[in-house]
């Protein structure tokens, strides 16, 4: 082999490598991601994980001054539903940057979409590609 071509192949190996360090990086970030939401008069506030699992719940002292069980439930969905859906956002602004267009929705693409695969670690396996017969 030419040695251009050897170091030109040297170099796009080098950018794949790159490539792929920064989904590793990505994933770890999907892996950390948290987002929190307050209930808006203050009384509750809701962490989820990147799947929209409850992490954590605060409930402010004044929650108990009006005892109401029904509307405390109620609160406390509704906090935990905004605070998912800031984690699916965060979850796409993450994504959506590293993703091929060619993949086109990101719908299905959930907290536990391993980006790396997207690039395997030896650029030469194919395997994971839906190639399709010209």
């Amino acid at each position: 082999m030419r040695p251009e071509w050897q170091a030109h192949i040297d170099e796009l190996l080098g950018q794949y490598r790159t490539m792929r360090d920064r989904l590793g990086d990505t994933q770890r970030q999907i892996a950390q991601l948290q987002a929190t939401a307050e209930s808006p008069d203050g009384l509750v506030e809701v962490t989820v994980g990147p799947r929209g699992e409850l992490v954590s719940l605060k409930l402010r002292p004044g929650i108990y001054r009006a005892p109401d069980s029904d509307r405390l439930a109620e609160l406390i969905l509704a906090t935990t539903r905004d605070a998912a859906r800031l984690a699916h956002e965060r979850l796409r602004a993450l994504i959506e940057p590293i993703v091929p267009a060619e993949l086109g929705d990101l719908g299905g693409m959930g907290a536990d979409f391993d980006v790396t695969a997207l690039l395997p670690e030896d650029p030469t396996d194919l395997s994971h590609l839906p190639l399709r017969p010209r």
